[in-house]
């Protein structure tokens, strides 16, 4: 029944057997060390903490756990740290290279609150650190002084943030919480902005004051180049025997300014010289208000609407086994900016090889023959730009005579799109393309293996006129 007992303790107290008498050390916050030095000198602090005796175990926390400065200024922290590795008590510090030397800081935090700090420093050297770590570690953990033959007599001295820490925990001020904590830095970066709000009001207050110095400068330099100006315009008006009224402004349009002789004083028998006529200044003219108020601006032919358009074209064609060069032209008329009713004409050649069942006596086997399709259509027009205006649209083709012996009509239609890129004023170049059918019942007569209807495409290019 004991053996029952004493196991049901041991299962539900287990960490607090084992944290009355465990203790654990940080990783030391380097400065101008190695990683692996660092890690030496915590595991020396530890061996020579377990060596006083006083705690059961001593361990050393995991490399990847990193003590910050603000967690070693605070005893809370630690000692959470020091609950999560079951040990009541922790050893932080850090360790700063001093030339030679080094410079420990280490305190001892125990149920919450610092114990003990230890500051010191050895020189960096294995054999110095090894026979003089022992003495300070005793009076921090058990607080006996143990003077070393390896410790250097001089203080060691640290940064602002060591100093700062060094003082916190010289005045016992060693109880702070995070909440403080927390509140400090708050209260810090509240002073940052507060001295951040300030210089940026001072440099908008110095740029604000050099704006208005400038600006009275140069009001300055235009008063004095106005001053100037006047001074010289009565200089040469001094100079031509003018007097200026005092509060003229250089203003010479009225006659009342000038001193003419009474008619009834000049004697025409004697020498006579003509009064000395004031000159007039001439005013400012501006040539559009003298010429009209109205300025009528020359219109090119691109801004007004077109009203229609000639075009000329050369290209090539094919119909079933004919190849065609075609030449011709259309007329297009506008009744709106985007749309053209078109008429046109175009002449299809081709050489013909004519077989010998089909030529009639006194023929030539090779022949030169010509068809003229008439089109009538409508086509839309693309305001893309100015110069280059695309279009689609479709015609009605008609086909007098395209037999010659039985003089019929062929008829057909075509698809069409084109491009025109207009170069000048009027003037530009077009090109075409356009797929359709053909149909005419006497097709078939004109050579062999013809059909009475096909496909024709065509491509052509040439010049347009705009009006």
């Amino acid at each position: 029944m004991q053996i029952f007992w004493l196991l049901i303790s041991f299962f539900l107290f287990p960490s607090t057997s084992f944290a009355e008498d465990n203790a654990v050390v940080g990783n030391l916050i380097a400065t101008g060390l190695k990683k692996d030095q660092v890690v030496r000198l915590t595991r020396l602090i530890a061996s020579e903490i377990e060596y006083l005796d006083k705690y059961e175990f001593v361990e050393t926390l995991d490399s990847k756990t990193v003590i910050s400065t603000s967690c070693l200024r605070s005893p809370s922290c630690l000692q959470k740290l020091a609950r999560a590795n079951d040990a009541i008590a922790m050893v932080a510090g850090r360790v700063t290279k001093k030339g030679p030397n080094l410079a420990f800081y280490l305190v001892l935090v125990q149920k919450g609150t610092f114990v003990r700090k230890a500051t010191f420093s050895l020189q960096n050297d294995t054999m110095a650190i090894a026979d003089g770590i022992g003495g300070p570690i005793t009076k921090l953990i058990t607080g006996k002084e143990q003077k070393s033959s390896a410790m250097v007599d001089e203080a060691p001295t640290f940064s602002d943030d060591e100093e700062e820490e060094e003082e916190t925990l010289g005045g016992f001020d060693l109880d702070e919480d995070d909440e403080e904590e927390e509140a400090r830095a708050r209260a810090e970066a509240e002073a940052r902005r507060k001295a951040e709000e300030a210089r940026r009001v001072a440099e908008e207050e110095a740029r604000r004051k050099a704006e208005e110095a400038r600006r009275a400068e140069e009001a300055r330099r235009a008063e004095e180049a106005r001053r100037i100006a006047e001074e010289e315009a009565r200089r040469r008006a001094a100079e031509r025997d003018i007097d200026l009224d005092d509060d003229s402004d250089d203003d010479f349009d009225s006659e009342e300014d000038f001193d003419f002789a009474d008619n009834d004083d000049i004697d025409l028998e004697d020498d006579y010289e003509p009064p000395k006529k004031k000159k007039k200044k001439n005013k400012e003219f501006n040539l559009d208000e003298g010429r009209s108020s109205y300025k009528k601006r020359k219109k090119s032919s691109s801004d007004e609407q077109t009203k229609a358009t000639v075009t000329g074209r050369i290209g090539a064609s094919k119909f079933q086994a004919l190849n065609f060069i075609t030449y011709g032209g259309e007329v297009a008329y506008y009744p709106t900016d985007s749309l053209s009713i078109v008429i046109g004409a175009e002449a299809y050649a081709t050489r013909r090889l004519i077989p010998p069942e089909l030529l009639t006596e006194g023929q030539s086997a090779v022949q030169w023959n010509m068809i003229l399709p008439i089109n009538i259509g409508g086509v839309y027009h693309f305001a893309i730009s100015e110069t280059i205006k695309p279009n689609v649209g479709a015609d009605l083709l008609i086909i007098p005579g395209y037999i010659r012996e039985t003089g019929g009509t062929a008829f057909g239609f075509r698809a069409r799109g084109g491009l025109d890129f207009i170069v000048a004023d009027g003037f530009g170049f077009n090109v075409n393309l356009t797929a359709g059918v053909w149909t005419g019942e006497d097709f078939q007569n004109v050579q062999l293996a013809f059909g009475s209807t096909g496909i024709v495409p065509q491509i052509s290019a040439g010049t347009v006129f705009l009006f």
